[in-house]
C-alpha cells in the first residue's frame, strides 16, 4: 500500500506549489503522488521531458514525538505525472518566491525554492528540470550573527538527481 494512502491523503497544509513555465490555465491538478520511486524496480521506458509542468512540494511528519526538531519526508512531483520523488528528510519546509534566488546564486532555470529552518539553522534548496531530469541542489542556511557576519558562504551542493521515464522515475 502505498505510503501517502497510509497518511490519509496529499491535499493537507504542508502542499506548496511552483512551476516551471506559467501554466496555460489554472492551477495544476491535486493528484496524490505515488509511492517513494526506491520501492519500485528501475524504470525502463522512455525518457518524458518535464519542461513546462508545474511541481508540487509536499512534506509529510516522520511521527517522532521525542525529537528537537520535526523531521517530514519532503516530495516533489510534476503536475502532468504520477510520479513522486523524495528529495529529503528534514524539518518542515516552506515554499520561498522564485524571484528571491538570484540573490541566492539560483539560476533563473529553477523549478522551485524552499527551505527548511528551525532553531537558527536550516538549509535553502532548489530543483531545477532540464530534458527528462530533476536536479536537487541544497546549502546549508544559518542566521546571521557578529560572529559569522563576514564568513564564507556555504556553496550550492547537487544532492540528487531523478529521472522520469513513461513508466516510471528513479534515481539517476
Amino acid at each position: 500500500m502505498c505510503l501517502l494512502s497510509l497518511l490519509g491523503g496529499c491535499n493537507g497544509p504542508a502542499e506548496q506549489t511552483a512551476t516551471t513555465a506559467p501554466p496555460a490555465d489554472s492551477t495544476a491538478s491535486a493528484a496524490a503522488p505515488a509511492a517513494d520511486t526506491a520501492a519500485r524496480p528501475a524504470a525502463q521506458g522512455q525518457p518524458v521531458a518535464l519542461g513546462g509542468q508545474t511541481f508540487r512540494l509536499k512534506a509529510f511528519p516522520l511521527g517522532q514525538p521525542n525529537a528537537d526538531a520535526p523531521q517530514f519526508n519532503i516530495y516533489l512531483y510534476p503536475s502532468q505525472r504520477p510520479d513522486s520523488v523524495l528529495v529529503a528528510q528534514d524539518t518542515e519546509p516552506s515554499v520561498l518566491d522564485r524571484d528571491q534566488g538570484p540573490r541566492m546564486g539560483v539560476p533563473k532555470t529553477a523549478v522551485i525554492l524552499f527551505q527548511t529552518y528551525n532553531a537558527g539553522a536550516g538549509y535553502h534548496y532548489y530543483a531545477t528540470a532540464e530534458g527528462h531530469q530533476l536536479r536537487i541542489y541544497r546549502k546549508r542556511l544559518e542566521e546571521a550573527t557578529p560572529e559569522n557576519e563576514h564568513a564564507a558562504r556555504p556553496a550550492w551542493q547537487l544532492v540528487k538527481t531523478f529521472g522520469f521515464f513513461t513508466d516510471g522515475a528513479r534515481p539517476l
